[in-house]
């Protein structure tokens, strides 16, 4: 007798499930009675289960070996690099600080007491990131590199994330490789470098909507449990959190509703009011998990957190678009922006942010050519000539600029506050620049005869008078008020909350206040940010070629449902909600991004053409991570195609197109960038400040402040550099060398940044130092020069001049530093011009006794007498010595020791020209290359109307010059003539490279 078995069903593609039945075996064809009992069943196992387990161990092991790759280029990167620390990226390590001083005080604390003091430290950023950076500061120690190590950490968590929410619509070799894109997109990989709190946000976004797809529509509470955790912890990190969480949490619950409502039929479903209890728990849950993890920062700072989100500037109309706020207003309680109400912030970072308005042809100070000035034009004969008349014409003086002049004179011979009362009652006419002082290493002086020629050349124009500056404020300094509030007792204001905002690019809103007007106009701003800032354009393609793979059927999943969802409902939010515009919105998108790509190369059916675009991508992925990790690839370091090269959102940020790769990415206030091996100009600032400061006798108070002038917002994160300087104990050792000094008293700015140096008035009678820094536009050189003129009658001195190439928000140019003298033992004093600036200023700055000022008169009188040289420079003022003296790199002082035998009726101009040596000529500044004679006239202080006869003085002229050989001509003229003087003092060749 024979026995079949019945036919059995084919088991499912791949014997996915642990309950596939087996093959179906070939009938047996022997007697039953031939046969013994049958053998036991072998175990049932799934086939697939064992697959995805092998993919997945697969995928993490090369994941793993990707993320140490990442940490240690990271690690290299943080050793190699020594970029400007300012802005955001200040404030973030400042804010990492504070929480480590208020959690890990020096004294003994106790818990409580630690709490209250986190729970006070003011931030317009949830805390997390920062506490992360405290952590780190704990066990590894302080340093930038240690705080921005964090990073890191960062980039690890967002690439576990990416892996998993691929993973679950994907193989386990397609989500690593998901990952892989993600790691080596230059916005993740480059953002990983600088302490942000944008990588953080990502990756917990990541991670969040991992376990919302696992959450099987709400229904489970663990993956619940685990979303809203994720989900507080991402609103601990960034308010921003809600733009990304909100569609795909919203769809999520809609979805599971649908399904309590009307479940699919079947055995043993649950009733409709079991499955809705069940959905209401886990809503209930997941609200009280993300109001525990982050309501204890948001309570505490909820009316400073929504008066800087509801005051920022994105346009007109503020944060929100026109058609929303026109919607809501009437349930938004209005938010105090009068600087009585300012709510201030950490001092330790640039405060004050330029407009940000695209404008064409404009190219943006991260250009890769940004640093490099524009050539000069060609100058003809004949334009020189008209150059030489103009500037003549642009040196006389009117008569009301005569009657300022005499007004000066006489607050020069005025007590200090004087001085301070005659700046605050002329902010229309700014008084002329001061000239006190002498040099040293003198220069034998010649007539020259009053027939000889003078051939025409192009000569550099006056300085004018400086007006002040009206800077447009842009969308965070409009948030915290347009006026500051003065310090009282030399206590500093501490900048808004608004004014350390990260980058918002305003896009000026319409008067259309529909609803899809902002997608209507804005749609394309994100489309260029993600190709030219985040992906560049071949990840970006690729990306785009994943919205094609969708189609496929296999495709189509929980996770490319989320995916989409999350993608579109940001863009949409981000688009037509919100007026702020930034590159650093797009961090939490990068996922969807990078699992697009992988869909994308995927679907390609040819297996070797598959692998061979895998292959380009990696290549590409090379390319761009040596450009910005360890070199740029000299002219080869940006590739751009010319499309859109004239569009604002694309030149706004420096780009000339669509951006191929480039190694400069611009993200705001912060730049992605190879490493910068040069020395940061601020670190430069605080080295020669604290080298004057160990050479001062005596100092003058307990702190040494400090003031920033520059036209616009200098951004040199002078406050954070400045917290770094400061005596033991501290906890912020300085990145400078381990052989530099320690500071005798710690440096402070005593007031915010001025834009001229008459802004400085009053605080300037207490600062020790005043840092200038001048952009490289139009005669730079003049503007520094009238400035330093003006600091030098209040007893400062040149002691650093440096230029400086740029970095982000800091524009190219010059950066100046001036010191305070200390006051002079009389008794010690011996120089003339230190003499001369020791009887001039007696009664402004310090008091002589009357024998102290006779004898200083007597030694003053004493080495006048030395000059037995006498060169006449009209009829009424002899030139009796003329001196140069180096003050710091390319810049110099000009001293000139004349006499005015008689009273002179009316103001007078010093002439000044300087021709160059043929043979030095290439050595000289841009601003001065295409000049054949450089023209240094300027008006003496004080002014020649108050000179009385035989009086001997001292002026002085600061210069910046390169180290050349320079002869003078120097002659004095009426302030309303612009031809040569008749008589002229010629001197021989002057070597400035030669001066002390």
């Amino acid at each position: 007798m024979s026995f079949s078995y019945p036919q059995q069903p084919m088991p499912p593609y791949g014997g996915q499930g642990a309950s596939s039945a087996p093959s179906p075996q070939p009938p047996q064809t022997q007697p039953w009675a031939s046969q013994g009992p049958p053998p036991p069943a072998p175990p049932q196992q799934s086939t697939q289960a064992m697959s995805d387990g092998a993919n997945d161990a697969e995928g993490l092991a090369l994941l793993a070996v990707t993320i140490i790759i990442h940490i240690l280029l990271n690690v290299y990167w943080l050793y190699a690099d020594n970029h400007l620390i300012h802005l955001d990226e200040a404030h973030h390590i400042n804010r990492a600080v504070a929480y480590y001083e208020a959690l890990f005080p020096l004294e003994q604390a106790s818990l409580f007491e630690r709490g209250v003091a986190a729970l006070g430290v003011e931030s317009p950023y949830p805390p997390l990131t920062h506490l992360v950076g405290a952590a780190f500061i704990r066990v590894l120690g302080y340093s930038t590199n240690t705080v921005a190590f964090s990073g890191s950490l960062f980039l690890a968590l967002f690439l576990l994330g990416v892996y998993c929410f691929a993973r679950r619509g994907m193989s386990g070799r397609n989500a690593f490789l998901a990952a892989f894109v993600a790691g080596f997109m230059p916005i993740i990989f480059g953002g990983a470098r600088y302490f942000m709190p944008d990588l953080l946000l990502a990756a917990l976004i990541a991670w969040a909507m991992y376990a919302l797809l696992k959450s099987d529509r709400f229904r489970q509470t663990g993956w619940v449990t685990c979303f809203a955790l994720f989900s507080g912890l991402a609103l601990l990190t960034k308010q921003t959190a809600v733009v990304y969480l909100f569609w795909p949490a919203l769809f999520v619950l809609l979805w599971g509703a649908w399904s309590a409502v009307y479940p699919k039929k079947g055995p043993g479903t649950p009733l409709r009011r079991t499955r809705a209890a069940q959905l209401v728990f886990n809503i209930v849950l997941a609200v009280c998990i993300v109001l525990g993890v982050c309501s204890w920062w948001y309570t505490r700072h909820v009316e400073y957190t929504y008066t800087w989100w509801s005051t920022q500037r994105g346009g007109e109309t503020g944060l929100l678009q026109p058609g929303i706020a026109a919607r809501i207003q009437f349930a938004v309680p209005e938010a105090m922006e009068g600087a009585e109400s300012r709510i201030y912030l950490d001092p330790a970072i640039s405060r004050l942010h330029e407009p940000e308005e695209p404008v064409a042809g404009v190219t943006d100070s991260n250009d890769v050519n940004a640093d490099v000035p524009p050539e000069p034009e060609e100058t003809t004969a004949e334009d020189a000539e008209t150059n030489a008349v103009d500037a003549e014409n642009e040196t006389s003086l009117s008569d009301d600029a005569n009657e300022d002049a005499l007004e000066d004179a006489a607050a020069l011979l005025a007590p200090l506050e004087a001085v301070f009362e005659a700046a605050a009652e002329d902010n229309d006419t700014p008084p002329e620049p001061a000239d006190n002082g002498a040099p040293e290493n003198g220069a034998e002086a010649s007539e020259t005869s009053e027939g000889e020629e003078e051939t025409p050349e192009a000569v550099s124009q006056e300085m004018a008078p400086l007006q002040p500056f009206d800077l447009e404020e842009d969308a965070v300094n409009a948030a915290a008020g347009a006026a500051s509030q003065e310090p009282e007792n030399n206590s500093k204001p501490e900048p808004t909350a608004a004014e350390t905002a990260e980058e918002t690019e305003p896009v000026t809103a319409s008067d259309d206040a529909s609803l899809l007007a902002p997608l209507q106009r804005d749609w394309h701003v994100y489309l260029f940010y993600l190709v030219n800032e985040a992906v560049f354009l071949p990840l970006a393609l690729g990306a785009f070629g994943g919205l094609f793979a969708l189609l496929r059927r296999r495709n189509r999943n929980r996770m490319t449902v989320m995916l989409l969802i999350w993608l579109g409902g940001a863009y949409v939010l981000l688009t037509g909600m919100f007026t702020v515009r930034s590159p650093q919105l797009l961090y939490p998108l990068m996922p969807p991004v990078a699992v697009l790509c992988a869909l994308a190369l995927d679907a390609v059916a040819r297996y070797r053409l598959r692998r061979a675009l895998w292959v380009l991508l990696v290549l590409f992925f090379a390319v761009h991570y040596i450009n910005l990790t360890f070199f740029s690839y000299g002219p080869l370091k940006r590739l751009e195609l010319p499309v859109y090269r004239t569009h604002p959102v694309v030149t706004a940020r420096g780009n000339r197109g669509v951006t191929v790769y480039k190694d400069r990415v611009n993200l705001g206030h912060y730049t992605l960038h190879p490493p910068e091996r040069g020395e940061v100009i601020t670190e430069a600032v605080f080295e020669r400040m604290l080298e004057y400061e160990h050479n001062r006798e005596t100092l003058d108070g307990p702190v040494a402040w400090y003031q920033v002038v520059a036209e616009r917002p200098a951004h040199l994160s002078m406050d954070f550099y400045a917290r770094q300087y400061r005596p033991a104990p501290n906890p912020l050792q300085p990145h400078v060398d381990e052989d530099s000094v320690t500071p005798r008293r710690p440096f402070a700015s005593v007031k915010w940044e001025s834009r001229t140096p008459e802004d400085t008035l009053p605080e300037l009678a207490e600062t020790a130092y005043v840092v200038l820094k001048r952009d490289l536009e139009g005669d730079y050189g003049a503007g520094l020069e009238s400035w330093a003129m003006f600091l030098k009658p209040h007893g400062f001195e040149s002691i650093f001049n440096r230029r400086f190439a740029g970095y982000g928000k800091a524009t190219p140019g010059y950066v100046h530093v001036m010191a305070r003298k200390d006051i002079p033992a009389p008794d010690e004093v011996t120089d003339i011009f230190e003499l001369y600036e020791l009887l001039d200023r007696d009664g402004k700055h310090w008091l002589l006794t009357d024998a102290e000022r006779e004898q200083a008169e007597k030694r003053y009188a004493q080495l006048i007498e030395a000059y037995s040289r006498v060169r006449p420079l009209n009829d009424t003022v002899n030139l009796l010595g003329f001196h140069v003296k180096k003050a710091a790199d390319n810049w110099h002082v000009l001293r000139f020791v004349v006499q005015a035998r008689e009273t002179i009726e009316e103001d007078a101009v010093i002439w000044l020209r300087a021709r160059v040596h043929e043979d030095d000529r290439e050595a000289l500044h841009d601003v001065h290359a295409a000049q054949e004679t450089l023209a240094w006239h300027f008006t003496p202080t004080p002014a020649t109307s108050t000179w009385k006869p035989n009086q001997a003085l001292v002026l002085t002229r600061p210069v910046m010059a390169a180290p050349a050989r320079y002869r003078f001509q120097i002659g004095i003229v009426p302030p309303d003539q612009t031809e040569r003087p008749e008589t002229v003092v010629e001197t021989d060749w002057v070597d400035f490279a030669d001066t002390k």
